[in-house]
């Protein structure tokens, strides 16, 4: 099983969509092309959610408060993600967008015809008040 991830940098610049295997036997300490780990034994900030949103990356404050008040009992957002998406445009490039139609006509054909036919972003999930 994979699990697919759409990701944009906080200046709104790189869009790019990740495809990682949660259940892969071994802990790589590998990163995707592009990327570095955090450094062991630090404690990064949650940026993001495994949720997927209707209005990404819009919706992104409220889901990752509602994923860290799952996941630690807490809510909590990093405000660097509220204010870029204040201060900046957040569009999706039109190579981005035509990368996440082409995921969604790959992954079409393994879904049962009950399961969830929306594309990667998009979703009727809605964090909890």
């Amino acid at each position: 099983m994979v699990d697919i991830y759409e990701t944009v940098a906080l200046n709104g610049r790189s869009w790019d969509v990740l495809f990682l295997s949660m259940y892969f036997p071994g802990k790589s300490r590998l990163a995707p092309s592009g990327y570095t780990l955090a450094p062991t034994g630090t404690q990064p900030l949650i940026y993001g959610t495994n949720m997927r949103l209707a209005n990404f990356p819009e919706a992104l404050p409220a889901f990752i408060g509602d994923t860290t008040r799952r996941m630690f009992g807490s809510e909590f957002a990093p405000r660097e993600v509220r204010d870029a998406l204040k201060t900046l445009p957040f569009i999706r490039p039109q190579h981005h967008q035509k990368l996440l139609d082409e995921v969604h006509g790959l992954i079409k054909g393994f879904l049962r015809p009950e399961s969830d036919p929306s594309p990667p972003g998009f979703s009727t999930y809605a964090p909890s008040d």
